[in-house]
């Protein structure tokens, strides 16, 4: 891997990371203007292209917004009352103590700047209830944006769905086009515009007939995903507010039971985290069925991008996402590498493992049999099973002679919970003769301490009438 830092003024303004040294040749104006030249437009209709954007686009939403919302705020909060207290002290002529509480009494001369300082510390405490909507907004935004190339890949690869319907061309549409490319590439964009304006159940029953495919119907997560774009659009028409058109969306698809019309929904930790992992989930599995159904090449195969993509949720301890995309890409059909396919098993069964949910780590494990596998493989199945003598007496044989093998114990999530043991680590120093390294926890918001500033709601629907 290589990294190239690109500096500005004398500061670094930017990076770039690549396989190869030869990729970082260019600069970022030249990469830009290349971008820019017809033989990259096929970026737009990769399918895995598009996902690493996604992924790129998702990950705002799961890290930064979340410190922002439910610390920030909070921090913020404090500065602002700091700022009012030490504003009446100074001001203030006289002072009344009691056990728990202050009195002050300050001239109706400050009366204006008293308000506007109040009213920030008012201005802080809401935002920590409105800014996760305006993500949740924000969200549904870039799902769409994202739809939509999907529909745009689809039209593309299958135009014999567009033009098999009954089209009626203006005349002057005719006329003004120089050339038949450029009419239908004007009827393709006019058709995922005409899409983008339906509601989302419509946009799937779209792709559902575009791939003789039922999305709907297979997609277990389909409740929660409707009503996760139903409540943004409360969020961005009446406030909150339940209309009678979520109730009987709620009727329709099955979430939201019990909730009345008038009542208040927000978003707290829970329900945010559940939706970006909804979200998420929802459209991966509708690029990878575009990705097969039509049988793209973009550059890797469906099955490795899955495994990849997988793998890296799992680093990023987002256990219950890649839970949900390994499971549904051990169940795909079609030909996959048996090397694949035990990878897959091996991060599911560690996923299931570092969420605690023990048998079902096991009953992954035993789909398949491990006995007649290579020891990379088997060091993986020690580990996951906690058997720690017998994953040093093979790290002991394994890796001699690999600069890679010391490397690959202290990244590999499948050995978290290894390198914290004392047995394992005195191994590892005498096999490499360097202690193992344990990794400072990522740079994001930590489960327990988000729950203890907002407590967690997991039901979909679940109303809150706070007030101010």
């Amino acid at each position: 891997m290589f990294v190239r830092f690109e500096k500005k003024d004398g500061k670094i303004s930017g990076h770039m990371m690549a396989l190869e040294r030869d990729q970082l040749s260019e600069t970022r104006a030249e990469k830009s203007l290349a971008a820019s030249l017809p033989d990259k437009i096929s970026d737009e209709v990769n399918i895995e292209s598009i996902l690493r954007n996604f992924d790129t686009d998702m990950e705002v939403y799961q890290g930064p917004l979340e410190l922002l919302f439910y610390f920030n705020a909070k921090i913020g909060r404090e500065i602002v009352t700091e700022k009012l207290v030490k504003f009446v002290t100074e001001k203030s002529h006289s002072r009344e103590l009691g056990g728990d509480f202050e009195i002050f009494e300050i001239d109706d001369v400050h009366i204006v700047e008293l308000i506007k300082r109040s009213e920030e510390i008012v201005a802080w405490g809401r935002s920590r209830r409105e800014l996760p909507k305006i993500a949740i907004i924000g969200m549904i935004a870039t799902l769409d944006d994202y739809i939509a190339r999907l529909a745009k890949v689809v039209c593309i690869n299958k135009s014999s769905y567009i033009f098999g319907k009954e089209k009626t061309v203006a005349l002057s549409d005719i006329l003004t086009h120089s050339n038949l490319d450029e009419l239908k590439e004007k009827i393709l964009s006019e058709e995922v515009e005409r899409l983008m304006r339906d509601g989302h159940d419509s946009q799937v029953q779209w792709f559902e007939k575009a791939l003789n495919a039922e999305i709907i119907k297979n997609y277990p997560l389909w409740p929660e995903f409707m009503e996760i774009c139903a409540r943004r659009n409360l969020f961005t028409h009446t406030s909150g507010v339940v209309s009678g058109s979520y109730v009987a969306l709620g009727k329709k698809f099955g979430f939201a039971a019990g909730v009345t019309a008038g009542t208040k929904l927000s978003v707290d930790s829970g329900y945010y985290r559940r939706s970006v992992h909804v979200l998420y989930d929802f459209y991966f599995k509708l690029a990878h069925l575009v990705w097969r159904k039509l049988d793209l090449d973009c550059g890797v195969c469906p099955n490795e991008s899955l495994n990849i993509h997988s793998y890296k949720l799992v680093v990023d301890k987002k256990y219950n996402q890649a839970i949900d995309i390994l499971e549904y890409g051990l169940n795909i059909r079609g030909v996959i590498s048996e090397r694949t396919k035990r990878m897959m098993a091996i991060n599911l069964a560690n996923s299931y493992k570092m969420i605690k949910e023990f048998d079902k780590s096991k009953e992954v494990l035993s789909r398949f049999d491990w006995t007649a596998v290579s020891t990379d493989f088997k060091i993986c199945v020690c580990a996951i099973e906690g058997r720690i003598p017998d994953l040093i007496s093979l790290m002991e044989t394994h890796g001699r002679g690999s600069e890679d093998a010391p490397v690959d114990y202290e990244n590999w999530p499948v050995f978290r919970e290894a390198r914290r043991d004392a047995k394992f680590r005195e191994a590892f120093k005498a096999k490499f003769g360097i202690p193992i390294k344990i990794k400072s926890p990522r740079v994001g918001v930590d489960d327990e301490a988000l729950e203890g500033n907002i407590e967690a709601q997991s039901a979909i629907g679940q109303s809150e009438t706070a007030s101010i």
